[in-house]
């Protein structure tokens, strides 16, 4: 009884909450209710060839598969939860929407070749303004789920590139 009071003591100043609707009915370790959860809009399009965003290649580079995990509509829950992991510093959000990706890539088997996850490198100003690389969070969150590795960061090279000044061409 007093370990379960010590332990809820602290969330009367930093309450856990739902990040979709504010709500204290959550389990410790989860960024949204399940309530929230159910209210995301998946497409499906991971499972299914053909799907809009792999026409969306077509005639463009040749792409295996592609697909989105949920529908972005204005003053959305999802566009909250993007705008959360741009502009207002929560990596949580980045980790949260990567195991989601993460759940629906594993499910599909469509990715199953797919050995390595890459995150996206940032420009090095960028990173030291945010203090992250967004997309290396999302691939982070990917792999919770989806057991892949993630490829490690930029070596620091000082120069912003990840290829020995050798091997660079141009």
């Amino acid at each position: 009884m007093i370990r379960q009071w010590l332990q809820s003591f602290p969330h009367l100043f930093y309450p856990h909450v739902c990040e979709g609707c504010g709500t204290d009915t959550l389990y410790e370790h989860q960024f949204l209710c399940s309530r929230c959860v159910h209210r995301l809009p998946e497409t499906k399009f991971f499972a299914a060839a053909g799907n809009p965003v792999e026409k969306l290649f077509y005639g463009r580079c040749d792409v295996t598969a592609a697909g989105a995990a949920f529908y972005f509509t204005k003053h959305s829950l999802l566009q909250h939860l993007l705008m959360q992991l741009k502009y207002r510093g929560n990596r949580e959000a980045g980790y949260f929407l990567g195991r989601m990706m993460g759940r629906v890539l594993a499910a599909s088997g469509r990715f199953d070749a797919v050995d390595l996850l890459v995150p996206l490198p940032l420009n090095p100003r960028r990173e030291f303004e945010r203090g992250y690389n967004q997309a290396s969070l999302l691939c982070r969150g990917i792999s919770e789920t989806w057991h892949k590795p993630v490829l490690g960061g930029r070596p620091s090279s000082g120069s912003g590139s990840p290829i020995p000044k050798p091997g660079r061409t141009g």
